[in-house]
């Protein structure tokens, strides 16, 4: 609902019949952007969107409202392209982009009713995604290089404390593979041979296309 001012540029009450100009002027406030919803093997349904330029997570202990907390996340007012990830063992990450650009990083360890300050986890990211084996428990992160158009990705294998060092994304050749300024999606797959999924915009091309990958990203195959 818009938010209603008006005022008369007359100092004097009027008289009757007399005629005052009234200006209106209608605010709307900042439109939610970027809305993301997660469903997670638990049973915990997260949903995350930008509003004014900050990150909104809601938990809810089921599919359905009403949520448990709707929370401000940021206040930074620049925040863009939230993704979000739960662990196995329940530790929940967002990674969302600021301008510069940059991918930031924040961690929650009650399930996104408080967050860890942000740390910086792709310099130079855009568009950030996620992913978490659920075979073994290594996680993904990547990002658009925002400079290069060649997509950075890090992983940090299952009980390691920290990610190992950035990569870009090659092809079989070990040529570093450039994308369009798009989204892209990445995920594990849930089967036996258990490749890495990527869907995303080739450099040059308008079609999204579907690329693989068996050694955690570091080089990908082009499905036919």
């Amino acid at each position: 609902m818009a938010d209603w001012t008006f005022t008369r540029d007359s100092l004097f009450t009027p008289k009757a019949r007399q005629r005052v100009r009234v200006t209106v002027t209608a605010t709307t406030p900042g439109a939610r952007q970027y809305p993301e919803n997660y469903q997670f093997h638990g049973g915990q349904y997260f949903e995350t969107f930008v509003e004014s330029g900050d990150l909104h997570v809601r938990r809810s202990h089921s599919a359905t409202p009403p949520f448990a907390w709707d929370l401000t996340v940021t206040s930074t007012a620049d925040v863009s392209y939230p993704v979000l990830d739960m662990l196995p063992r329940g530790v929940v990450i967002v990674l969302y982009e600021r301008v510069g650009p940059d991918v930031y990083r924040r961690l929650s360890y009650d399930e996104g009713l408080t967050w860890t300050d942000e740390e910086l986890a792709i310099a130079g990211g855009s568009k950030p995604k996620r992913a978490t084996n659920p075979f073994d428990g290594a996680e993904i992160e990547a990002a658009r290089e925002a400079a290069s158009g060649k997509i950075i990705g890090q992983i940090r294998e299952s009980g390691e404390a920290a990610f190992g060092t950035p990569f870009y994304f090659k092809d079989s050749a070990a040529v570093d593979l450039l994308w369009e300024d798009d989204t892209f999606g990445l995920s594990w797959g849930y089967v036996t041979h258990n490749p890495l999924m990527l869907h995303a915009v080739a450099d040059g091309e308008t079609d999204t296309s579907t690329w693989r990958s068996y050694d955690g990203g570091r080089t990908w195959e082009r499905e036919p």
